[in-house]
């Protein structure tokens, strides 16, 4: 389809400042769980805004594997190529998620979780993105925050100030708290 090729076009021409190629490099003896996390959580935000097919998110992906790297070596296996051909975004995402996410990955997010609060800085907007990127985080691993949890974490990470605010008003949902 002709729209689906300009959509990947543009993707390319959008995202080249914006995603930069996956190394897949080691940091020490495991790879960094915010490295593997902010990258796929960036490269399928920009996939969804340029709106492209799972076929198109597969073939992106394979070319933003960098060259002579780890990540290379990984998509070039005949098993992830059949995947990247059959267009299977999420089991693609999965066997990716498996080579380089840490093991300890689920203590990892609970930490990070128990831990959420608000930037210094950071608007409310961007926290708000920053939960639902944890939730997706948390969805990976076929745990998902329930809206309540998610209205919750998002009250208690909160500036001071703000969050007396919210909590004033009493908010049903996440979405609520966020409008407040």
């Amino acid at each position: 389809n002709k729209n689906e090729r300009k959509n990947l076009i543009d993707f390319f021409k959008g995202c080249s400042k914006s995603i930069t190629p996956f190394t897949g490099k080691a940091t020490s003896s495991t790879y960094s769980l915010n490295y593997v996390e902010s990258w796929l959580n960036s490269f399928e935000r920009q996939t969804r805004h340029y709106e492209l097919t799972t076929q198109q998110k597969c073939e992106a992906f394979e070319e933003y594997m960098q060259a002579e790297t780890p990540a290379k070596i990984f998509v070039d296996r005949i098993y992830i190529q059949r995947v990247i051909q059959n267009g299977e975004w999420n089991k693609l995402k999965k066997e990716f998620e498996k080579e380089f996410v840490p093991s300890d990955k689920a203590d990892r997010l609970w930490d990070q979780l128990n831990d959420f609060k608000q930037k210094e800085k950071e608007s409310v907007t961007e926290l708000y993105h920053r939960l639902h990127d944890l939730n997706n985080s948390f969805h990976q691993l076929d745990n998902p925050m329930t809206e309540h949890h998610m209205m919750k974490t998002y009250i208690r990470a909160l500036s001071h100030y703000i969050q007396t605010d919210v909590k004033i008003k009493k908010p049903d949902s996440l979405r609520e708290a966020y409008e407040i």
